[in-house]
């Protein structure tokens, strides 16, 4: 799943694919996401979510550290999942069987606030 490399003949090439993505939102939250399937459909989806904090959305964009409006991590949360449900829904549903899918994995540290114990931080899948 965490593969970074992709490979379209089994055994003879292997290629960085930059699957993993992370961005910074200084002051509120880290996110990092990454998955398995079509590297293009991974990256049309970060550019959709990197879209909520005004990042250039680029598909070459591994990491973004950027100042935005301050928020609530769960309001963050809510806006993320909502803009990967649509994206899934307008532009992957609608293939079928036709389109292979993808598995994300997301990552979400609260940088906000202080760990509640020391030596522990706070995060949320």
């Amino acid at each position: 799943m965490l593969a970074d490399g992709q490979e379209t003949i089994t055994d003879y090439a292997k290629w960085s694919v930059n699957k993993i993505k992370s961005a910074e939102l200084i002051g509120q939250f880290r996110c990092v996401m990454t998955g398995a399937g079509s590297a293009d459909t991974i990256d049309m989806i970060w550019e959709k979510v990197s879209a909520l904090w005004n990042s250039p959305g680029s598909s070459y964009l591994h990491g973004w550290i950027t100042r935005v409006e301050l928020r609530p991590l769960q309001q963050w949360r809510e806006q993320i999942v909502s803009t990967v449900r649509e994206t899934t829904e307008t532009c992957v549903v609608p293939w079928g069987n036709a389109h292979s899918g993808v598995s994300l994995i997301w990552l979400i540290q609260d940088l906000s606030e202080p760990p509640a114990q020391p030596g522990t931080v706070p995060m949320e899948l």
